[in-house]
């Protein structure tokens, strides 16, 4: 009886990036050319006015998270929106106490 075997790719572990941007890099980029086109799209000189933020903020993205782990910029969103203070335990509640 001969044991069946299957091939199994070593990059499962691997992070979905596209251009070298995770995906949420990629949906910041894309809103803001969908907002620059929204707002301003209507200049004279549109194809510079609406890539040149995203180009612009592709670059600090690019330069920026370099040496960061994964998913740093989509934590410290988290990290700055939620609430001011975090506990690694439940608020206690105390049974005892008195009702006056």
């Amino acid at each position: 009886m001969e044991l069946l075997t299957s091939k199994t790719f070593r990059c499962l572990e691997r992070k979905a990036k596209i251009m070298g941007f995770e995906l949420f890099d990629v949906l910041l980029i894309g809103i803001t050319i969908s907002l620059a086109n929204l707002f301003i799209g209507q200049i004279p000189y549109r194809l510079i006015v609406t890539w040149a933020p995203a180009i612009l903020l592709a670059g600090v993205l690019w330069f920026g998270k370099r040496g960061k782990p994964d998913n740093f910029l989509l934590h410290w969103v988290r990290f700055k929106v939620g609430p001011n203070t975090y506990s690694a335990f439940k608020e206690a509640k105390n049974k005892w106490k008195k009702k006056i």
